[in-house]
């Protein structure tokens, strides 16, 4: 089996060995016979709606480094990095003539803060064989929102079967396709990856504490990265699931959010004791 992966990372320096280890073990053989290749195709540059808010176009927390280096290591296959702000849709799109000159199997989005394990990837690769007429399949992520707590609340697609319906054409909106014979999203079959085999960390909603880090370093580090994330959200979606608290330096749920959807609240479980 082949796999193409589609990756844009910006400001994202603290998830990106941890995102990008299992497929560097991967392309490294570790699951020579299930996974035959790995293309990883990345673009770095700032969404519109981020520079707006006045975040530079241009990763600067080492985002950038980290990612020239995985491209040495070649780990990275493909690597561009903008100057000016892309919109999402066109940057997970630009990975796409890449990756299919080398005909994948599969399309894999892989956002920057999705951190999957080796034994998740091969429980996934061998779901997927087992389902080989599904058009695409969605993954079930543990959605962190601090330090050690998290949700299950966050269910979104991820990888298309690249041998159906013409192939992935492109992204037209956020992590949504056309495929080759003009196929929109709701026109595919989709299934969603059983918890039991992967809840992959999602990073999206907080940063990782650092090994050794004080609390409260950690705290306003993650308070800057959340009040971005808010206001990103806010502005692209015109509302937020998530509201951040400064009295309690906590990223919390948005409940007028929920009430207006008459949704209920997802549970929060912890990893540990928070300290």
């Amino acid at each position: 089996m082949i796999i193409g992966i589609t990756i844009i990372a910006y400001n994202a320096n603290p998830t990106l060995e941890a995102v990008f280890s299992p497929w560097r073990e991967i392309k490294g053989g570790v699951l020579e016979g299930l996974i035959d290749k790995v293309y990883i195709s990345c673009q770095s540059a700032c969404f519109p709606e981020t520079f707006n808010l006045g975040y530079p176009a241009k990763s600067e927390d080492g985002t950038i480094e980290t990612l020239e280096e995985l491209y040495k290591d070649g780990t990275i296959s493909n690597l561009v990095i903008h100057e000016e702000p892309v919109e999402e849709q066109i940057l997970w799109s630009a990975n796409l003539p890449y990756l299919q000159q080398f005909q994948p199997d599969l399309i894999w989005l892989l956002g920057s803060d999705e951190c999957f394990k080796v034994y998740e990837i091969r429980k996934i690769i061998e779901f997927i064989k087992r389902n080989s007429l599904t058009d695409g399949f969605k993954i079930n992520f543990k959605n962190y929102m601090g330090p050690n707590y998290a949700n299950y609340d966050f269910v979104a697609p991820r990888i298309w079967n690249n041998k159906r319906n013409g192939g992935i054409a492109h992204f037209w909106k956020d992590d949504l396709v056309v495929t080759g014979d003009g196929k929109f999203d709701h026109q595919l079959s989709f299934m969603v990856i059983p918890p039991k085999i992967c809840t992959p960390d999602h990073w999206s909603w907080a940063i990782p504490r650092l090994p050794n880090e004080d609390y409260n370093d950690y705290l306003v580090r993650n308070a800057v990265f959340c009040k971005r994330k808010t206001a990103f959200s806010a502005i692209r979606y015109g509302q937020c699931s998530y509201i951040w608290d400064d009295a309690k330096m906590k990223l919390e749920f948005n409940k007028d959010y929920y009430n207006r959807l008459g949704k209920s609240i997802p549970q929060i479980v912890y990893d540990e004791i928070e300290s």
